[in-house]
């Protein structure tokens, strides 16, 4: 029977990949906003993302692959126009 592992034993987990730690950066989300003219209060207002997920945004942490979707959508882009992972 198949038992969920709740420990960090997966390599991906807590940032650290192949002995570095990785670092959430949605830089170039804000460039690709910049560049289609979407602001933060469009993104709530207009598209219904929470205020909540903005925070999360803008202190560089996770979001679901839901809401990475939704952005996309919204921008017309790909993950890479939102998304970044840097060594630490």
């Amino acid at each position: 029977m198949f038992k969920p592992s709740f420990g960090n034993h997966n390599k991906y987990e807590n940032g650290l990949q192949k002995g570095g730690r990785v670092v959430i950066s949605y830089a170039p989300l804000w460039e690709t906003m910049k560049k289609r003219g979407v602001t933060t209060y469009a993104l709530i207002n207009k598209h219904g993302v929470s205020p909540y997920t903005v925070t999360m945004l803008k202190r560089n942490q996770s979001i679901t692959m839901n809401t990475l979707e939704k952005l996309c959508n919204i921008l017309n882009c790909t993950a890479d126009d939102i998304v970044r992972f840097e060594k630490d």
